[in-house]
C-alpha cells in the first residue's frame, strides 16, 4: 500500500510537469489505477484493527465527510483549484500516506474458524453430489424442472 502511494505521489507530481492532454490522462489513469486499490487495503486493515466493526463506522463516515468538506474548503481558500499546486498538494498527501502506510504496525492475523484453502493438490476440494438436480423434459411440458 505503501508503494502504491508513493508511485501515485510520482505519477500526481509528474502530470504537473505535462502540456500534453493526451499524455496527462494516461498519467491519470495510471494515478486511479494506482490509488483505487489502495481504498480497499486500507478499508481490510482498519477493520481487522477493529474489535467491533460495527460501533466505529458511523464516527468515521462522519469525520471522512468533514475531511472531504474542509479539503474542498482548503483548496477554494488559497484559490488553487485553477492551478497545478493542487496537484502538488495531492501528490504531497499521497506521499504522506504512503509514509504512514510503512509505519503502520504489523498485527497476527485473527482466527476466524474457517480452514484456509492452499494452492496446488489442497485446493482441489470434492464436492458433494446434489441432492436436488435438473431434469430436461418434453419440449411440449416445459422445458426444465427442478426436483
Amino acid at each position: 500500500m505503501g508503494v502504491m502511494h508513493l508511485a501515485g505521489a510520482g505519477l500526481l507530481f509528474l502530470a504537473t510537469t505535462i502540456s500534453a492532454n493526451g499524455t496527462f490522462y494516461w498519467i491519470i489513469l495510471g494515478y486511479s489505477l494506482l490509488y483505487m486499490p489502495t481504498i480497499a487495503l486500507s478499508n481490510s486493515v482498519a477493520f481487522h484493527q477493529m474489535s467491533d466493526p460495527g460501533k466505529p463506522i458511523p464516527w468515521i463516515r462522519v469525520f471522512g465527510t468533514i475531511g472531504w468538506i474542509v479539503a474542498g474548503l482548503l483548496i477554494g481558500g488559497l484559490g488553487i483549484e485553477k492551478t497545478e499546486s493542487t496537484f502538488h498538494l495531492a501528490a504531497g498527501a499521497s506521499a504522506l500516506l504512503g509514509l504512514v502506510s510503512f509505519a503502520l504496525r504489523i498485527r497476527r492475523q485473527r482466527s476466524t474458524g474457517l480452514r484456509r484453502v492452499r494452492a496446488g493438490k489442497g485446493a482441489v476440494v470434492r464436492q458433494e453430489a446434489p441432492k436436488r438436480g435438473l431434469r430436461l423434459q418434453r419440449p411440449w411440458r416445459g422445458s426444465i424442472r427442478v426436483i
